[in-house]
């Protein structure tokens, strides 16, 4: 029989299995509506059928019809509520919880001693695979899900909807996980997911709203011990993408620089960043830099993109990349990325 053991939340309560609706703060009547088919996913399908049509509209007139389509989203999209305080769901060793967490700040990567007992990353190889996964939306792509996840040691994923197929296909990958809430949907939570064949050291989550749609989108930090002896931070980041401008983009990235920038060791830095234009692209890569973090490149590279630029990206520094690919999916509207990394030797720091 697998051994039960269960997170607890601030106050020390033990958070043994229950069902999560049970666990949210209740909302009043009329709250948690959202359209059968949500307002930013129909701008992320106009975007790709401007992509699909030979990038023939020029970049200012893209964002007006952002603008125009996202103000049309506001009427008709109805109310969200963002739970508070933050909420983390997850799952360890068969063992569900609700965690209450609290927004990351700059000291949130405080080094915490690592201990025998704990399950370790092996520093000499492993595999960590990030997937948009289209929320499930797509017949299949449970398949998909235990396939990719089959070898992986990390797995990173954004628009998760943590509805029963997704607890379940969780469940079947034996996976240790936390789901970073954005927002509720039709009574099942929705945002980035981190899991993990390792035991999580540390927790902390973002949340911001997309300036033009007004949904919320989330980011995860996540530290993991490694066999040598280190510790690794794993950033799960699912960038806004519905604005006209880059000024509420570029404030998630120096709200992202200022909570790593203590952490000293190996860092990864991944997941959807919707960097759809140059200026977006740039951002990123300045902050990156700052960090000392460069982007995994991939021999065959079939990520998706939008305005014919890559919007997935890994980025990392402590470690080497040993093996790189991208896995061609028709159950999203994002192909997977897979990387096998191992510690980098103290000489190539």
């Amino acid at each position: 029989m697998k051994p039960r053991a269960a997170y607890t939340d601030d106050r020390g309560t033990d958070n043994r299995w229950a069902p999560v609706a049970d666990r949210l703060p209740k909302a009043s009547a009329g709250q948690w509506r959202l359209p059968a088919r949500p307002g930013a996913q129909g701008l992320k399908d106009i975007l790709r059928a401007i992509s699909a049509g030979q990038h023939k509209l020029s970049l200012k007139r893209y964002r007006s019809i952002v603008a125009l389509v996202g103000a049309l989203v506001l009427i008709l999209q109805g109310c969200i509520e963002i739970p508070d305080p933050y909420l983390v769901i997850g799952q360890r060793d068969w063992s569900g919880t609700v965690k209450v967490v609290r927004p990351c700040a700059s000291d949130a990567s405080a080094p915490v001693p690592a201990t025998t007992a704990e399950r370790l990353l092996d520093a000499d190889e492993f595999t960590l695979l990030n997937w948009n996964m289209y929320k499930g939306n797509k017949t299949g792509w449970d398949s998909d899900f235990l396939q990719l996840t089959h070898k992986a040691d990390v797995v990173l994923l954004q628009e998760a909807y943590l509805n029963e197929a997704m607890t379940e296909a969780l469940r079947r990958s034996q996976l240790n996980w936390g789901l970073a809430t954005a927002f509720r949907y039709r009574g099942f939570e929705a945002g980035v997911l981190t899991a993990s064949r390792a035991d999580f050291q540390s927790i902390c989550m973002q949340r911001y709203r997309e300036p033009v749609v007004n949904t919320p989108k989330t980011s995860l930090l996540t530290r993991f011990g490694l066999s040598d002896g280190g510790l690794l931070m794993v950033a799960n980041v699912h960038a806004i993408n519905f604005t006209v401008d880059t000024d509420s983009f570029l404030e998630t990235w120096q709200g992202l620089e200022k909570i790593v920038q203590s952490h000293d060791g190996p860092l990864i830095v991944a997941g959807d960043f919707n960097t759809w234009s140059a200026s977006r692209q740039s951002a990123v890569e300045n902050t990156a830099q700052r960090l000392g973090l460069v982007p995994v490149h991939f021999s065959d590279d079939d990520r998706t993109r939008i305005l014919n630029r890559a919007i997935d990206h890994i980025y990392y520094r402590g470690l080497v990349a040993v093996a790189a690919d991208v896995h061609v999916v028709e159950t999203s509207d994002h192909n997977a990325m897979r990387v096998t990394f191992k510690r980098a030797n103290a000489d190539a720091h």
